[in-house]
């Protein structure tokens, strides 16, 4: 059997044998900025809410140390988009931003590897995705959100973004 011809940036990610089925292709790699990625970042309003970023317009978004959110933290690109979510009593996304810098080492910490990226206010939803309205629509069940609900940085799909980005726009029913 003959492999098909595969442009340098590219790369098979599989292939039958058999020829029954098709050949997946993964980028291998890609001029920075192509994919843009989309975040939830979680905080705490009565420490720093989203009224107070668009009080701001930027801040650091700091204090994370899970290892899991430092991960998602170091995926981070200037320019990818952010839902902002509000923890406590609220349990709410309520606003969206952009991130305004790649991940760089804390300057308040003497470990580097925990993490820092700047981050400017979007736009505020017109009313409050909430947290139940999420888990009963049954269409967020594999989301970190209702999986790993302590996880205070966590990756959103376009289809995810697009629903809450609806969800959040519609005008208050009566």
């Amino acid at each position: 059997m003959t492999q098909p011809d595969v442009t340098p940036d590219l790369k098979p990610y599989g292939i039958n044998p058999d020829q029954k089925t098709v050949t997946i292709y993964t980028i291998k790699k890609f001029k920075r900025g192509m994919i843009m990625n989309r975040w939830l970042l979680k905080t705490e309003p009565g420490e720093y809410s989203f009224k107070d970023l668009q009080r701001d317009k930027k801040t650091v978004w700091d204090g994370v140390k899970a290892p899991g959110a430092l991960k998602n933290m170091r995926s981070m690109k200037k320019g990818d988009q952010a839902l902002i979510y509000h923890t406590g009593k609220e349990k709410a996304v309520v606003g969206t931003a952009r991130i305004a810098s790649d991940p760089y080492p804390d300057p308040e910490q003497e470990n580097d590897r925990f993490l820092v990226v700047d981050i400017e206010a979007g736009e505020p939803l017109r009313k409050p995705v909430t947290l139940s309205a999420i888990k009963k629509s049954n269409l967020f069940f594999d989301w970190e959100l209702v999986k790993q609900p302590r996880l205070s940085i966590m990756p959103v799909s376009k289809n995810q973004w697009e629903i809450i980005i609806d969800w959040g726009t519609k005008p208050a029913q009566n």
